[in-house]
């Protein structure tokens, strides 16, 4: 757990050696650059005065 860069709120790290300890019904996983994410992304960058840029 760390202070988040751009809020200064907790946030948490997961690396690559973890995904083995996590698990998530496939059905319940939406990649990043699904299209019916882009406009919670572009809400929260915004918000976080971040750059979207999307792919």
């Amino acid at each position: 757990m760390y202070f988040n860069a751009h809020n200064d709120e907790e946030a948490i790290a997961l690396y690559e050696r973890a995904k083995d300890a996590l698990s998530c019904k496939s059905d319940l996983i939406i990649r990043l650059d699904d299209l019916q994410l882009r406009s919670h992304l572009q809400t929260i960058a915004l918000a976080h005065n971040l750059v979207f840029i999307p792919s």
